[in-house]
């Protein structure tokens, strides 16, 4: 029976009007539930007949009749099957929908009863979040995802001051970076983050962590496998209070090296896989250092010899050298005394690059990295300083002379990029004239270091027990502070408010409040004696005096964990500004093993500007050939080209999806 049979059997055989029960049946009739295939309430075996069960706009036999003198292939017309053999299309969306996103067109057959439903056919739906386009827009789930940027839950977790997110953590921060009254993070040369200080024993080959805000000794470490032979001095520390020193190693034919220790215990790897972090928690605490390959302490990162016999390791200078692809690289020099060179090495690796400065007829002694990438270098040669670039090490070596007779040991460059020497006095550069500057003290320092905020401290030649304080201003006047128990050689300047001053001689140190100017004697009472041995203090033992001199950088990072093998990491958005001569970098690393993470590499995921806030962490891992893993740790990044004006962290959010999240 044709469907307009059917419709009129339904008007001659029941009453239509009559109450319906939920199937579509008149009520207590006894019927089965009828069959409604559009939903308008009228089909096969329903209280009324539908002429088209595919149209809820068409059911009576007059509209059917009517729409066949339109369109004569419109469901249920009449057709003779003989002329109409095979299936047509049919396709009832909005032009231009057909073929888009799920929309297709479905197929009609002729039959006794006329043309079929059109069978098969998907028109335009409401978009919904299920990874298709519904509505046939060419656009897939637009408008309808979630933060993620997928579908179902998503995982998340914020940092900053916003309500629901953690904090930003001291720990997780680099020197630089400082919290604004609203909790916005910027950049500030002064922020106290890294309570640190690395004082050495020339003495004995040891090296000490010591905390600058309570002025206490934490560890202790051997700098190499020679002991006392190793005559540890120039050294460098990076942004986040590891430190880099060099083992001059005067005897025989014994080789130079370079040591990396880390400043938090909780950083520090597993080396062994045993479970454990074995490391030194006191003065007199210290783990054996057998050879150049084999070590007991997981706090000393790496360790690696530089140079040939008598190569004598002595200026050591870090800075950040930005590749190809836009990521930051922890570079460090190291200056060969007996070598008259330089050599590169990977800051995070401790591995030789391979890359070289000569410096001919100079042996470096001192060392310090200037805002523009060069390295100033001091001699034992009277009368001149060094310098190279950077960027062209191999061919850039160049002198400055220094006034008649002025001789330099220890070089800095201060908060205005101004590079100072101290030896036979102190001295300044005037960079526009390239003449120097002495500040007349009584007496030849031994060392020097800048405050960062307009002084610049000396320490005498073990002569006295005094350090001097200039102003870095036009005058350079200064004046003597006192150091009782402490003949001052070594001179350092923490992120704590504090000046340092060691006793070359006497193994002891005296610390300076650098608002008071009280002093305060230690190190002088280990075992009934002084704590150090003949502390040769000539490099950068807090990072201040590096944090001082190049461009104004600090980061911060944090580790998130996710919901194991199956962890998909989607994005990152990131509420910042950077006005012009600033930038915010962000970098991401991920791995399925917590303590592989801080061996993998770091992919740059964004840099603003340009990029925007909404950050496609899928996106930049693929390109990468980086594969999800369990363990993600962010990197964020602010930087400056100069000392007045900042870029603005106010929140950070990073989103994930879990396996039971993608069902």
């Amino acid at each position: 029976m044709n469907r307009v049979g059917v419709a009129l059997s339904c008007l001659l055989a029941i009453s239509c009007g009559a109450p319906k029960g939920p199937g579509g049946a008149p009520a207590d009739s006894g019927l089965p539930d009828c069959v409604d295939a559009d939903g308008d309430g009228r089909g096969d075996l329903c209280a009324e007949a539908d002429c088209d069960d595919g149209d809820p706009e068409v059911w009576a036999d007059a509209d059917c009749l009517a729409r066949c003198a339109g369109d004569p292939q419109a469901t249920g017309c009449p057709c003779d099957p003989d002329a109409n053999a095979e299936p047509i299309a049919c396709y009832r969306g909005a032009a231009g929908t057909e073929s888009v996103g799920d929309c297709r067109a479905g197929r009609r057959t002729c039959g006794e009863e006329g043309w079929s439903a059109c069978e098969g056919e998907v028109v335009p739906a409401e978009e919904i979040c299920d990874g298709t386009d519904d509505d046939c827009d060419g656009e897939v789930d637009e408008g309808v995802k979630n933060a993620c940027g997928g579908c179902g839950p998503c995982e998340r977790g914020c940092a900053g001051p916003a309500d629901g997110c953690e904090d930003w953590s001291d720990d997780e921060m680099t020197a630089g970076i400082g919290e604004t009254d609203e909790g916005w993070l910027v950049l500030d040369n002064q922020s106290v983050d890294r309570h640190v200080i690395w004082p050495s024993s020339a003495g004995t080959g040891q090296v000490y962590r010591v905390d600058s805000s309570t002025l206490a000794i934490e560890a202790a470490f051997w700098s190499g496998p020679g002991g006392s032979n190793e005559s540890p001095s120039r050294s460098g520390v990076d942004d986040s209070g590891n430190l880099v020193i060099a083992n001059r190693t005067f005897v025989g034919d014994t080789l130079g090296s370079i040591t990396k220790i880390a400043a938090d215990p909780g950083a520090c790897p597993d080396r062994d896989g045993d479970g454990l972090v074995e490391t030194s928690s006191r003065w007199d605490d210290k783990l054996a250092f057998r050879t150049h390959e084999d070590w007991d302490d997981d706090c000393i990162l790496w360790h690696t010899v530089v140079g040939g016999p008598n190569a004598v390791p002595r200026a050591v200078a870090l800075h950040t050298e930005m590749d190809l692809d836009g990521v930051a690289h922890e570079v460090g020099w190291v200056g060969l005394y007996g070598e008259s060179k330089f050599v590169q090495f990977d800051a995070t690796s401790g591995e030789l690059t391979g890359i070289e400065a000569p410096t001919p007829g100079f042996n470096p002694y001192g060392g310090a990295v200037d805002r523009g990438g060069w390295i100033w270098v001091t001699g034992l040669t009277a009368g001149s300083v060094g310098r190279f670039d950077t960027a062209n090490p191999a061919a850039s070596f160049e002198t400055l002379a220094l006034p008649a007779g002025a001789a330099a040991y220890r070089v800095i460059v201060d908060e205005n990029d101004v590079p100072w020497v101290a030896g036979s006095n102190a001295f300044r550069l005037d960079r526009d004239t390239g003449t120097w500057q002495s500040a007349g003290l009584p007496e030849s320092p031994g060392n020097i270091a800048s405050d960062g905020v307009g002084t610049v401290w000396a320490a005498s030649y073990t002569y006295s027990q005094r350090v001097y304080r200039i102003a870095n201003d036009d005058a350079m006047a200064f004046h003597s502070i006192e150091t009782p128990g402490t003949a001052t050689f070594g001179m350092a300047v923490d992120f704590d408010g504090h000046a340092w001053t060691f006793g070359y001689n006497d193994g002891t140190a005296s610390v300076i409040d650098l608002v008071t100017e009280e002093v305060t004697h230690i190190f002088n009472d280990c075992a009934g004696g002084p704590c150090l041995s003949y502390p040769y203090v000539r490099g950068d033992i807090t990072g201040l005096q590096r944090r001082n001199a190049v461009s104004p950088r600090g980061g911060w990072s944090r580790l998130y964990e996710g919901c194991g093998a199956e962890t998909d990491w989607k994005a990152i958005v990131i509420d910042a500004d950077a006005p012009p001569g600033t930038n915010v970098r962000v970098s991401a690393r991920t791995s399925a093993v917590l303590l592989d993470l801080q061996a993998g590499d770091w992919v740059t995921v964004a840099s603003i500007p340009p990029d925007g806030p909404e950050i496609d962490l899928d996106a930049a891992f693929a390109a990468a050939g980086v594969a999800d893993g369990t363990f993600l740790e962010i990197e964020v990044v602010l930087e400056s080209q100069d000392h007045e004006t900042s870029p603005t962290v106010r929140g950070i959010d990073v989103r994930w999806l879990c396996p039971e999240d993608l069902q």
